[in-house]
Formats: C-alpha cells, structure tokens, sequence
C-alpha cells in the first residue's frame, strides 16, 4: 500500500514540476510579447501623429513616415496577438479562446480591457486598406480608434502585467505615457499654433 501511494505521489510532482516549467516559459513568452507590443504600439502612436502633422516632413519622407507607421502597427498586433496566445495556452492562466476573443466573457476588466485594445488595433489597421471605399472623412474617423487602442492597452498593462512592478519598466511605462499625451496634445493643436510652428522650424 505504502509503495504504491509513494509512486503516484512522485508521478503527480513530476507532472506538476513539469506544469510550472511550462506555465513559467508561456508566462515569459507571453509577457514579453506584451511589452513588445505595448512599446510598438507607443511608436505608432507617436508616428502617425508626427505623419498626420508634417512636424518632420522636411526631414523625413512621408513615404518613410507612413512605411514605418504601418510596420509599427502590424508587428504590434503580432505580437499582441502571440501575447494572448501564449497565454490561452498556459496551463495555470485558465483562459479559454473565447475568453481572448469576447471581452467580458467571464474575465475580469484587467484581461478585457487587452482583448478590447487588440480588437480596436485589427479594426484601425485594416481600415487602412478600405480608405478608398469608405471615403476619406470616414476611414479618418476610423481611425481615430488608433488613440483608444492605446489607452485600453495602457490600462490592460497596469492591470494584468504582473512585471510592471519592476523599477526600469515602471520609468518606461511613466516616460511612454507622457510622450504619447504630448504627441496627442500637438495632434489637436491648430497646424498655426506657435508650438507647431517653432518645432516644425527645428526640423527645417
């Protein structure tokens, strides 16, 4: 009886061992596609408004501006998309498909809001290749959800990152927050407005 129970004893601690190596190797993968994603979505952000605005236009080519700002855009999603994947697939997340597909779905806000964020970046991207068909005005509006995008996945990092605790991500997550309410606040600035006007000078 006693060597029998010791067996499965040991058979059920080496399958739990190798459950967290899994768990622990999905959870690295997973987050540090987050945070990849999180930082390209920063540098879209941040590249359609200096495209959108000819603050560099002198300097950079359009052309170059808005390559860059939907290579930004798609290997964002990527990885967003390997980052919710990697986490359907831990072993320890509990987080079923339809989880990462529907937010709300039984998830609490933290989760749903990520799901939310991805969406709206799918939405924003592939609006991009319907510009003509739905008309300037309305694929601009469209794309405005680009800035939301943003702001759900600020909130899903500070809510579901179990690393943002960590002091050098706290300052990159600080910094990006700042830098992106900065290059949003010259976005609504009038194209005359002296701010606009001197730094458009420095690239001159």
């Amino acid at each position: 009886m006693v060597v029998p129970l010791l067996s499965q004893l040991t058979i059920l601690a080496d399958s739990t061992a190798g459950l967290d190596a899994a768990d622990k190797a999905l959870h690295q993968t997973a987050a540090f596609a987050g945070f990849s994603s999180y930082a390209l979505m920063v540098g879209t952000v941040v590249w359609g408004v200096l495209t959108a605005t000819n603050l560099v236009q002198r300097s950079v080519r359009r052309e170059t501006l808005y390559g860059g700002h939907m290579t930004m855009a798609i290997a964002a999603i990527c990885f967003a998309v390997v980052h919710a994947a990697g986490n359907v697939f831990r072993p320890l997340a509990h987080l079923s498909v339809a989880n990462a597909l529907v937010p709300w779905l039984g998830t609490a806000t933290a989760v749903a809001t990520g799901v939310v964020s991805i969406e709206l970046a799918v939405v924003t991207a592939v609006s991009v290749w319907f510009q003509r068909r739905l008309g300037y005005r309305t694929w601009q509006t469209v794309h405005y959800l680009g800035y939301p995008t943003y702001g759900f996945a600020i909130v899903h990092t500070l809510m579901a990152g179990s690393d943002v605790r960590v002091p050098l991500i706290e300052i990159a997550l600080a910094v990006s927050v700042v830098l992106v309410a900065v290059i949003c606040l010259l976005r609504i600035l009038p194209s005359s407005s002296l701010v606009r006007e001197r730094i458009s000078m420095e690239y001159r």
